[in-house]
């Protein structure tokens, strides 16, 4: 059903009879078209922004538009049942003559021309209209009225669209003297496309008032509060008439289209207000700011919240810059009140108002400037070069203490300062004062000094006018800018001793250089410009732990403010001199003693258990073995109980086996192990008697030893080893070595079949990937690597990626499966290192030291082996890489080398540590290694299944294989390159090089490597059934005797067809021997047989 009320329900319903009886020709033809399609060209000012709202209906969309057809005619009728009181306002949108947006891109392409309908919806209000507005908003006596009246003028004077001003998330209102500000922030808006915008919030700032002399912004406020607007789903919901409340839905663009026409309606007209639209209300601040010609093509910019292509960020729309906006507002409200300007006259009564005002202002000059015609001909005579006679001065230089600042005065135009003769209405060039003069300031006279200092400056030669005033405007923006709250404004006084110390640090810099030549670079110039911010001398730029405190600091504010928003107590632990105690208006110093602790966490134990959970630490294989040693650390739990048993009583008992344990948690902090009273010492005893006492009871002999022979072995447990690894154990152990050696052999060949099958399918995967990462893979056969383990059922199928896009060595990365999950988060993000990245870059390259000869030999040779083998790119100097990288935002880690061991190898190294590479990349997983413990249980394992099946006397012998350039046979994230540049210094001068593969240093780079490691292990372990672990790039694996070779030679072939190479002669290339190295402990299995392991 749908009652059509208000200005437009008896237009409507004329259209509808008009239609039912209109000629033969006109039914035919109307008969094709849509119901709400009637006679466009009179009832397309009526329904084409107009919208019938459904409230409650089920098919209505999220802006509560129908989209099925209603019969107008029958709707009519059945709304006569209702009462005329009710005002129910339906509002249905009907299919518009525009083009809609899957058309409307397809028209342009084809040259279609819109019309000027298209543009009805950017009218702009009259000046009239818009103080309708304010009179509603002021005086009306209907609330609803007033809180629309109001929000269309706070988009009016904010230049807002209407659906960003829908997600307004906070509103503040500031008075000074006759000014109101209204200030807000919205968190959608038509530049938040990326997720990051997205979290930015726009600022908003209006004037609260307009043309009227009361400001509306107080009276739209209290009409909102008094409206409950703080229990709103949303910042302004839509009217509902027949329940006269606000309904859940926000208001939308047509339904606030309705509205403006509803309530400008009886003012303008049904003609006028059926061409206004809310989008015609951001477009009126616009066109009259045009129109007053008092603001700049960049100010508009601003003023309509649109960013250019230079300025990418948010902080174009900073509310300190919109300040100077809005008095430009001001200032054009001002002209429309006092008729100078009339936005709604045409172009020429524009054009002749500013005619009009500039003649007054020049007429009001030349009366004064009459006096002064013979001083300014003169004046221009000198200046053109003619001569006269010189005459003896009859006047002497004013000191500055003579000078009274009430007889300065300065054109407004010019900027020029001039002297008032004592008692006089002229000054002392002889030109009368008019309304172009006003008193000079104290900032006019600063500014006119720093004008005279510059040009003196650039005659002498110091520095360039130019970049000299660049400097007096920083100064005086400074002065200008808003203050923050609580602070005030920045005086003359301080920028003038600002000034005093960029001179004396520039007097320092160039003490000695002041010898100026014709086309060297001006002292001045070059220092100011090494400087841009005009930072204190020894600034640092990366301040590490401040920052982190700030963050901790920020985060603990928003806490605060949380608690106190639920009522909640808080207590801050930091020292004395923390910043965070400030913030509170009661500061309660304590301390908790252990004891109380100890009780919170077992009463937090004890309601866990209650529901269910039973929370304990996960030990590692580590901790266990300390355990095992005896290094047992308090939060342990004990491998045995301290007592049998631990009970309550409300009597003392007196009992050798019985120990008093603290009190219950009711009976305050008594320490742990407290006497019974009768025996206390007087100043022991407790303010209170205790009523309830807590013993254990000790172990005896018989209960202790029991215990203690249950306890078991950490090495003992079988859970620290992987089931693939039992499994491969199993199976060795358990078959005949003649079989085992023909699987092994049969899985070779089989695995080299599938390797051709898929070498054609590999090729063309290699020609989607980027050259970068093809060029460090193109021997591995990635296509065979993820068949063989998805056939296995591999946890971490995500692997795969690594190797066809690259490691990231910065941000953050889902935590793959498989691993235990661990987040340490980065300390800065990718933005901040990028940000810093120039400064940083500079200040290892000033930090670095000399290196012996044999030192920087070292790098030079390892440098240029890694450059022969396509490891790395260069060498490039620092512009080169700039070019190559196309910006100058990129890291430096500097490349040191490590002598290792007595043959003096050399280890590189690239420090992502000091670049803060690694302090921008976040860690999700912890990483379980398979190290020396590992290798042993291992062992372990194998001898107590070799004694259960009955062959624990075959010979055992172990080998570890060793991938060759391991980290460098794996691709870098090609969009992380420019955290990848490595360098180090040769003879005083930087040599810069491009990693290609992954750089030994970066934290990234681990992580990277050892997912793609195990899952390598794995495929050996199950194809192979080899009793293997990884650690890193070495495979320790164990095997008996006689199916050594056997196994060599599989292992080999296996990791060649992977692609994978590693090393097969020389010292990391050993045969399988009774007594092998692994990570620097020797493995003797001679004595297996017998059930020992040295």
């Amino acid at each position: 059903m749908v009652v059509v009320e208000g200005g437009f329900r008896d237009r409507w319903h004329r259209q509808v009879l008009s239609r039912q009886h209109g000629t033969a020709g006109n039914q035919c033809e109307d008969s094709q078209q849509d119901l709400f399609g009637l006679q466009r060209d009179e009832f397309s000012d009526v329904a084409d922004d107009s919208f019938l709202h459904v409230h409650g209906f089920a098919g209505s969309d999220a802006e509560g538009s129908l989209d099925l057809p209603l019969d107008p005619e029958q709707n009519l009728e059945q709304g006569s049942t209702l009462s005329e009181g009710s005002q129910k306002r339906f509002l249905e949108p009907r299919p518009k003559s525009r083009p809609q947006s899957l058309v409307s891109g397809v028209t342009r392409s084809l040259g279609v021309k819109r019309t000027a309908d298209e543009f009805a919806s950017m009218k702009v209000l009259t000046v009239s209209e818009v103080q309708q507005l304010e009179s509603i908003c002021l005086q009306d006596e209907l609330l609803h009225h007033r809180v629309i009246a109001g929000h269309f003028l706070f988009c009016l004077m904010a230049a807002a669209r209407w659906h960003d001003s829908m997600h307004v998330v906070s509103m503040e209102l500031s008075k000074a003297d006759h000014l109101c500000l209204l200030e807000a922030a919205t968190s959608k808006h038509k530049s938040s496309r990326t997720k990051e915008q997205q979290r930015e919030l726009l600022p908003f700032t209006a004037l609260g008032q307009t043309l009227a002399g009361e400001n509306w912004a107080d009276s739209w406020l209290s009409a909102r509060e008094d409206s409950g607007s703080f229990a709103w789903c949303h910042f302004l919901c839509s009217w509902s008439e027949h329940q006269g409340d606000w309904a859940d839905t926000k208001m939308s663009t047509a339904e606030a289209t309705f509205w403006l026409r509803e309530l400008l309606e009886p003012v303008v007209g049904p003609d006028r207000s059926a061409v206004l639209t809310v989008h015609g209300l951001k477009a009126t601040m616009l066109s009259w700011a045009a129109k007053s010609m008092l603001f700049t093509p960049e100010e508009q910019l601003a003023l309509g919240h649109h960013v250019s292509s230079h300025y990418k960020s948010a902080l174009i729309y900073s509310r300190d810059d919109q300040i100077g906006l809005c008095k430009k507002i001001h200032d054009m409200m001002d002209k429309i009140k006092a008729g100078t300007f009339n936005p709604d006259g045409s172009r020429v009564q524009r054009l002749l108002q500013l005619t009009m005002a500039r003649a007054q202002e020049l007429q009001s000059d030349d009366d004064s400037d009459t006096s002064s015609t013979s001083t300014d001909a003169s004046s221009v005579a000198s200046s053109e070069g003619e001569h006269r006679e010189q005459e003896p001065s009859s006047f002497r230089r004013l000191d500055a203490a003579d000078i009274d600042r009430d007889h300065c005065f300065i054109n407004t135009r010019s900027r020029v300062v001039h002297l008032q003769l004592l008692g006089q209405q002229k000054f002392w060039c002889g030109r009368c004062a008019s309304s172009s003069f006003r008193k000079a300031s104290m900032d006019d006279l600063a500014n006119a000094a720093f004008l005279r200092r510059n040009l003196a400056y650039d005659l002498a030669g110091i520095g360039t006018f130019s970049v000299m005033d660049l400097w007096t405007q920083k100064l005086f923006e400074k002065m200008n800018e808003a203050p923050l709250a609580n602070y005030r404004s920045i005086s003359a006084e301080q920028i003038l001793s600002a000034d005093k110390a960029l001179w004396v640090k520039l007097s320092n810099e160039t003490r000695g250089q002041l010898q100026p030549k014709t086309g060297d670079p001006k002292a001045f110039d070059e220092q100011l410009n090494f400087t841009p911010t005009h930072f204190v001398e020894d600034a640092v730029f990366t301040l590490q732990p401040v920052t982190l405190a700030n963050q901790l600091y920020r985060a603990a504010i928003v806490i605060l403010q949380l608690c106190f928003a639920l009522g909640c107590l808080v207590s801050i632990e930091n020292p004395g001199r923390s910043w965070l105690w400030p913030l509170l208006a009661l500061l309660v110093h304590a301390e908790y003693p252990p004891l109380l602790c100890n009780r919170m966490a077992e009463c937090v134990r004890k309601s866990a258990e209650q529901m269910g959970v039973f929370p304990s630490l996960q030990p590692r294989l580590k901790e266990l073995l300390n355990l095992s040693l005896g290094h047992q650390t308090l939060r342990h739990e004990p491998l045995i109980p301290e007592y049998a048993t631990v009970f309550h009583t409300d009597a003392p008992i007196q009992h050798e086996s019985h120990k008093l344990l603290s009190a219950p948690f009711s009976q305050g902090h008594h320490s742990t192990e407290q006497p019974e009273e009768t025996q206390a010492p007087q100043e022991h005893e407790p303010k209170r008697p205790r009523k309830e006492f807590k013993y254990g009871v000790w172990h005896t002999p018989e209960q202790f030893l029991t215990r203690a022979e249950a306890v078991a072995h950490p090495m003992d447990d079988e859970s620290f080893l992987h089931v693939a690894t039992k499994d491969a154990i199993k199976k060795v152990v358990g078959t005949d070595l003649l079989i085992l050696a023909t699987e092994r052999l049969a899985t070779v060949f089989n695995l080299r079949k599938l390797t051709n099958e898929l070498k054609c399918q590999e090729l063309a995967l290699k020609d989607t990937m980027h050259p970068d990462v093809k060029r460090c893979t193109v021997t591995k056969n990635i296509l065979l690597f993820e068949h063989v383990l998805k056939q296995l059922d591999f946890w971490d199928l995500e692997v795969v990626s690594l190797l066809k896009q690259g490691i990231p060595l910065v941000g953050l990365q889902a935590a793959p499966k498989g691993y235990r999950e661990q987040l340490v988060p980065a300390s800065i993000t990718e933005d901040e290192l990028l940000q810093s990245s120039a400064w940083r870059r500079k200040s290892l390259m000033c930090q670095s030291k000399r290196f012996k000869p044999e030192e920087e030999a070292a790098p030079l040779k390892t440098t240029a082996e890694e450059v022969a083998k396509g490891f790395l790119e260069g060498p490039y100097s620092e512009q080169e890489i700039s070019v190559l990288l196309e910006t100058e935002d990129w890291s430096l880690s500097p490349r040191f080398v490590l002598f290792q061991g007595t043959g003096g190898k050399i280890r590189v190294i690239d420090d992502a540590k000091k670049s803060a590479v690694n302090a921008a990349y976040s860690s999700t997983v912890k990483l379980q290694l398979q190290d020396v413990d590992y290798a042993a249980n291992m062992v372990l394992f194998l001898m107590s299944e070799a004694a259960a099946a009955g062959v624990s006397g075959d010979e055992w012998m172990g080998k570890t294989f060793d991938l060759s350039k391991a980290y460098k046979q794996l691709a870098i994230l090609p969009a992380h390159q420019q955290h990848a540049v490595v360098g180090f210094p040769v003879s005083g001068t930087w040599r810069f090089y491009r990693s290609i593969s992954l750089p030994f240093g970066c934290t990234g780079s681990v992580y990277g490597f050892v997912r793609v490691s195990q899952a390598i292990w794995y495929i050996v372990t199950k194809l192979l059934s080899a009793i293997s672990s990884h650690y890193f790039d070495d495979f320790p694996t164990l095997e008996r005797a006689p199916g050594c070779r056997v196994l060599s030679l599989a292992f080999s072939a296996v990791l060649d067809m992977l692609g994978w190479e590693h090393a097969k002669e020389g010292d990391k290339a050993l045969n399988f021997a009774g007594a092998f190295d692994l990570l620097g402990v020797n493995f003797n299995l001679a004595l297996t047989p017998k059930g020992i392991l040295q």
